[in-house]
């Protein structure tokens, strides 16, 4: 790959949100308004050359009297103030205005009612990586193909327009669609990343403090042994996870001090240490009766449903050429230093549930697994996550066979991130152990490059003009490549962040292929191992074939009841296939319309699973909650995406109709943290409850890989509260006490009573 291609990535990934999770996330506005606001023009006497910008437009010409160019990475133009300026791709004029600091497509567009949707059509259609999302990039050869002879009119009715910009195109327009999800994008998404570029110098001056908590002299040797394995853990020296993080937020790593006044990283591991129990199953439960009244006296309890809930493991190969860690400091959410430790995390996750149900003496009936399995996209990282939960041997290590520190633990437990290890799995241990049949739901991770670019598989084609190859080939010619992108100057502006990376040379591994949505749907039938095959085959899937026919992009929906047939779950695939955002539209909403009625026929409680909540669904999210609170039976709506624990009430026109919304957090973040919802009815009250109860995932040492990874994702998050995004820490992901361990209270319906 050329180095005029990379800029071109590189400019779409910095332009983009890079994905889930609250740090970096692109989560919609309420309002859905502009953020970014247009500074006031000082007064001028005399005409002067300003710089002005275009959010969200790369490539595109401009003229402004004496001032020309190409606006910048970022959108930027230079203008005459007592000029007007023009933008154009080759001949074909996008508009005209009054030169001013910030400019909108709304100011170039037409004076026609359609002259708005037809330039946004025209727009996401030429867009050289067709992610609308995070802007649009055109290319020179874009320009060439669009020649100066080129022409076109925006002032027309919409299916005019089409005619024509397809004549001239030699393509098909883009939808609608495109258009809301690039209008969405500017309006709140790239002001987004433009504030923390504006800020990038602010945080390099903000003072880092570590927290002056007291050590032990336990704790104290402790961290330091923990610190040690981590700086081994790397095949490059000096580019462990624990250093990358410093260097990525530009703040010191102090590990220890012989002064006693100072504080170090020893005393952020002991506040880590005490706070773990504060949040895990041993925390107090809160009580919620938004919806009905905790009964007085317990009455003829029913156990309704008892299942797990799992969230954005993100399992991420970190030897992928496509690999953004270089990324942090500017989008927090590039880069998680938990990321090699996933898959040891999940596996003591397991591990810690099997103890908990034993603890309880009460099998959990299911698991749903609520998106972004992937984190990059590549075929590695589908089957480690899918081979974890089934069980078997695990190798996450792709390319060749590293390993940085020797050997294994005394208690042969993996030391680093690239040993080899055998996962439990979801299947029964013994004769006693209950199999726990896993669900699967897609997240935007899961067929996206990096949970924003789409993977095409036909060449871009322009003006009769072939642009670029397929999106497939030219991610795959990155990620199998025999070379990857090394090091990084926290100091550098934004917008020359090549000018940072080097190449390294790495071995090849064609398994980090990247994989469509219906392919690692696919793969969900496929068991690595034939003696940990888990339940049920398909993983939800057979039942997306058995409903809606085939395993579509972006249409995996489905719906199933549980075993005792009381609960139905409806499975919603939300991804839009266009960036991180979700979308539902028309015709999937009377699906859903549909199941609930079904149901609610059925006298069946229902949960619904997505993994985007309406807030982050930009189409038709709104509708989704109104639909939702018509049935009294819905009790649920699981959710995830923003890597945040979070419950909210979602109140309908009576206490009956209101449902409750329960987000999970991701196992790549703070707090890396599974959910059990146990569901039980009070027959004599007609009063139900969800006990939600939050699990930590335990190892027998400290030192174990999974033990590290949680501490370096509570180390990520404490930095980035004071360096990159104050605010958005560690109290912010693990949600408050009752987003956590709780009971929530419902109406049951008369029809489900007559049921039990």
């Amino acid at each position: 790959m050329n180095k005029f291609s990379l800029s071109i990535l590189f400019s779409s990934i910095l332009l983009a949100t890079a994905g889930c999770g609250s740090s970096g996330s692109s989560s919609s506005s309420d309002t859905g308004s502009n953020s970014n606001s247009e500074p006031t023009q000082p007064e001028t006497t005399e005409p002067e050359s300003r710089s002005g910008k275009l959010l969200g437009l790369s490539g595109f010409r401009y003229e402004s009297g004496s001032e020309t160019g190409t606006t910048s990475d970022d959108g930027q133009f230079q203008y005459r103030t007592d000029q007007e300026v023009t933008f154009s791709l080759g001949g074909i004029v996008l508009g005209s205005t009054t030169a001013k600091d910030y400019i909108t497509l709304e100011d170039i567009a037409g004076d026609h009612p359609d002259a708005l949707s037809n330039l946004q059509r025209f727009l996401v259609t030429v867009d050289y990586d067709l992610s609308p999302m995070n802007g649009i990039v055109v290319t020179p050869a874009i320009h060439s193909a669009a020649t100066e002879n080129a022409r076109l009119n925006f002032n027309q009715s919409i299916a005019s327009f089409t005619v024509e910009a397809e004549a001239l195109l030699q393509t098909e327009l883009k939808s609608q669609l495109h258009a809301d999800a690039l209008q969405h994008s500017l309006a709140n998404i790239l002001p987004q990343i433009e504030e923390r570029t504006t800020q990038a110098q602010a945080r390099l001056l903000r003072t880092f403090t570590y927290p002056a908590t007291s050590v032990s002299t336990e704790t104290a040797e402790e961290a330091q042994s923990v610190f040690e394995l981590m700086l081994q853990n790397t095949v490059n020296e000096g580019e462990s996870a624990l250093e990358l993080i410093f260097s990525a937020t530009n703040t010191p790593l102090v590990l220890s001090s012989d002064d006693p006044e100072e504080s170090t990283l020893t005393n952020l591991y002991a506040q880590y240490k005490s706070h773990l129990v504060e949040i895990g199953k041993e925390a107090p439960f809160v009580d919620r009766e938004d919806f009905a009244t905790k009964p007085a006296e317990a009455g003829d309890v029913v156990s309704a449903h008892h299942l797990l809930v799992m969230s954005d493991f993100q399992m991420r190969d970190e030897e992928s050429p496509l690999n953004v860690n270089i990324l942090k400091s500017i989008i927090p959410a590039s880069y998680y230093p938990a990321s090699a430790h996933i898959t040891y995390q999940v596996d003591d996750m397991i591990r810690t549930l099997r103890d908990y149900e034993s603890d309880i003496s009460k099998p959990i009936d299911m698991a749903i697994f609520t998106g972004d399995l992937l984190d990059i996209g590549g075929y590695n990282e589908a089957r480690w996550g899918i081979d974890i939960l089934d069980g078997g041997d695990i190798n996450p290590d792709s390319g060749a066979d590293d390993d940085p520190i020797a050997g294994n633990f005394d208690d042969g437990k993996p030391n680093d991130t690239y040993d080899a290890f055998t996962a439990v799995g979801l299947n029964g241990q013994n004769d006693t152990q209950a199999n726990i049949p896993w669900y699967y739901v897609p997240g935007n991770h899961d067929g996206l490059v990096l949970g924003n670019f789409p993977i095409t598989d036909n060449d871009f084609n322009l003006f009769g003009v072939k642009i670029a190859i397929d999106t497939r080939t030219f991610f795959d010619n990155i990620a199998t490549a025999p070379f990857s992108l090394q090091g990084f100057n926290p100091t550098l502006s934004i917008f020359n962040l090549l000018n940072a990376v080097v190449y390294s040379d790495i071995p090849e591994d064609a398994d980090r292929r990247v994989l469509r949505p219906n392919e690692i749907a696919e793969e969900m039938f496929i068991s690595k191992d034939p003696a940990f095959v888990s339940e049920p085959v398909g993983h939800g899937m057979q039942h997306v074939i058995d409903q809606q026919g085939e395993l579509k992009d972006g249409n995996l929906h489905y719906s199933f009841a549980s075993n005792n047939g009381l609960v139905k779950h409806i499975a919603i695939d939300s991804s839009m296939l266009l960036g991180p955002e979700g979308m539902l539209d028309l015709t999937e909403m009377a699906w859903i319309e549909q199941e609930l009625q079904a149901a609610q026929n059925a006298g069946q409680l229902v949960i619904v699973s997505s993994h985007h909540k309406p807030k982050d669904i930009i189409i038709n999210g709104g509708l989704l909650i109104e639909t939702l609170n018509q049935y009294p039976n819905v009790i649920a709506h699981l959710v995830a995406h923003s890597h945040e624990n979070r419950i909210l009430p979602r109140a309908g026109a009576t206490d009956e109709l209101g449902y409750w919304e329960i987000e999970s957090g991701s196992m790549v973040n703070w707090p890396q943290q599974f959910r059990v919802l146990d569901i039980s009815i009070d027959k004599d009250s007609g009063v139900g409850s969800i006990k939600s109860t939050m699990l930590n995932h335990e190892s027998e040492s400290p030192l174990h890989v999974a033990q590290r990874g949680r501490f370096l994702s509570y180390l990520e998050r404490y930095l980035e509260d004071h360096i990159l995004l104050p605010g958005d820490g560690i109290a912010a992901t693990e949600g408050a006490a009752e987003d956590r361990n709780t009971f929530l209270y419902f109406k049951v319906p008369a029809n489900v009573l007559a049921r039990l």
